[in-house]
């Protein structure tokens, strides 16, 4: 290595340790300064490019962490990679998950995870815990009790004053979710004591989260206490979300104790700094739903992100969504305790000026000339009809459910196509295509900072139906919802299409038993949906 690598390598780590170092005191705006020259530096080692990425997402810029790590490969690639190759891989996979592309993060975890198996390679020897990042891919993801196990056995296993405690906070959260209330705030106590006193960044966190806690229990007095504690260190000089989360929780005691100007005021300040494009939508979610239910109710687009953002969060089982069976993983322990629901609600209406939680089925659709139904995929205006497929239905699903926090590019792509692909720039020609075409039907979809929207507004005042599913349900049930009993030529009436189209529709559905024959009259056949 010459001298002026060597200068090079010294620079780059000085340049890194100065970040951490103000990160940990609380400086988040003097650590955005410091790294950011790092963005386009090249020949960065692969250590570097972790530290670089982790320090990226601490700051609040989520892309430029991802994009430092370089391209993710596609699993048919594998075996070109190294083992350190894999660190960034796995880096980049939970980034990813974290920027709401959790789809291909899941996908894409399972296939490394195989992969290093089979072929024995060991990732412990690079300082790289394959352990912690599958912990924060299922915390992120809501998965709880997976995560929950893992940190248990990472915690334990850790010996950094700083980041153990860290890593603690997550578990802490995870039993709060698995209904482990009190060992949850005794175990906050025991690690905060722990934190070496110049992590201030750290002590801030602890603080908050136990403030929130008490709060949550009913101690409103002591949880205030340990929220101004939390404020103190920040002194209002660092504007980052944690920060937020104390001035939120501030906001939440004030109005659960019925102060509800002083809650407003919270719930502003907490906004305010929640509300960009590179917040996650998670958090920002979480001031509009406090406001709504302490009194000051959120916009109607507000309302509307609260029961249908695509991103992973539990505001909708709260709103009005029934909690299925089949979901998969169990809810955090609060959310299945307070969330109340009809069973057979499956869609939100939207409609003069409210976001309600209905049963499709009972829905009369005679009754508006006018509406966009993405439970079905069809816009209905007067006598004429648009019907969607089930990717366009996705994306405007998405992007309407976005309201004022919109949806980003990666969670964008990855929710509208499942994830065929890999390779991400072909998602995202799919993507612009997609929205050109839909532009071209009337739609008013904007992008901004790769942030894609379908303001409510801009729809007009006419009623809009949301799965609650968030997903295509089938062209049939706007059918159903017009007639009982129809012929073909109804059909194409009521779907605006043409005789061939209603022909192949109806042998579909048969073929799929959605649609039965019911009677013959002379040369006119009678169907129902089943």
């Amino acid at each position: 290595m010459n001298e002026d690598s060597e200068n090079t390598l010294q620079s780059t780590q000085d340049i890194l340790s100065a970040a951490s170092a103000a990160i940990t005191r609380g400086d988040i705006t003097l650590a955005h300064e410091i790294v950011t020259p790092l963005v386009n530096r090249k020949n960065l080692s692969t250590q570097q490019k972790l530290k670089l990425s982790h320090e990226l997402q601490w700051i609040g810029l989520p892309v430029h962490a991802m994009k430092v790590l370089g391209k993710v490969a596609a699993p048919v690639d594998f075996h070109l990679l190294s083992p350190e190759d894999f660190c960034l891989q796995i880096r980049a996979i939970y980034m990813l998950n974290f920027l709401g592309a959790t789809y291909v993060a899941k996908r894409l975890l399972e296939r490394i995870e195989e992969h290093l198996k089979k072929n024995r390679i060991d990732l412990a020897g690079f300082h790289f815990s394959l352990d912690t990042y599958r912990a924060f891919i299922f915390y992120e993801s809501a998965r709880y009790q997976e995560a929950y196990e893992l940190f248990k056995s990472i915690v334990t296993n850790n010996k950094d004053p700083n980041t153990k405690p860290y890593l603690a906070l997550h578990l802490i959260s995870c039993l709060e979710a698995i209904n482990k209330e009190e060992q949850a705030r005794a175990l906050a106590l025991d690690y905060f004591k722990s934190i070496p006193a110049e992590n201030q960044t750290l002590r801030a966190m602890y603080l908050q989260n136990m403030g929130r806690m008490e709060i949550l229990h009913g101690d409103s007095i002591k949880g205030q206490d340990y929220l101004e504690q939390s404020l103190r260190i920040y002194a209002g000089n660092y504007r980052n979300k944690d920060e937020a989360y104390a001035i939120l929780w501030q906001g939440i005691a004030k109005g659960l104790a019925r102060d509800l100007q002083s809650a407003k005021h919270f719930f502003k300040m907490a906004w305010d700094i929640l509300h960009h494009p590179l917040s996650q939508p998670q958090s920002q979610l979480s001031v509009l739903y406090w406001m709504e239910r302490l009194g000051h109710p959120p916009d109607l687009a507000s309302q509307v992100a609260l029961r249908t953002h695509t991103c992973v969060h539990s505001f909708y089982f709260l709103l009005g969504r029934p909690i299925h069976k089949n979901l998969g993983y169990p809810l955090h322990a609060r959310i299945a305790r307070e969330a109340k629901a009809e069973p057979n609600h499956d869609a939100w209406l939207v409609y003069e000026g409210t976001i309600k939680p209905v049963e499709y089925a009972a829905i009369d659709l005679n009754a508006f000339p006018k509406l966009l139904d993405l439970y079905a995929g069809i816009e209905k205006d007067y006598s004429s009809r648009e019907t969607f497929t089930e990717i366009q239905v996705r994306t405007l699903i998405a992007c309407l459910g976005g309201g004022p926090i919109g949806i980003h590019e990666y969670g964008l792509v990855d929710f509208i196509y499942r994830q065929d692909f890999w390779d991400w720039q072909s998602g995202k020609e799919r993507l612009k295509k997609l929205v050109q075409y839909l532009r071209k039907k009337g739609l008013p979809l904007t992008v901004k900072n790769q942030i894609h929207r379908l303001e409510l507004e801009d729809l007009g005042s006419y009623p809009v139906i949301i799965p609650m599913a968030l997903d295509f349900q089938g062209h049939h049930h706007f059918v159903k919802g017009h007639a009982k009993q129809f012929t073909r030529q109804e059909l194409e009436e009521i779907l605006g299409t043409k005789k061939t189209n209603a022909s192949l529709l109806l042998k579909e559905w048969c073929d799929q038993g959605l649609v039965k024959e019911d009677s013959k009259s002379g040369a006119k056949v009678y169907y129902s949906i089943v």
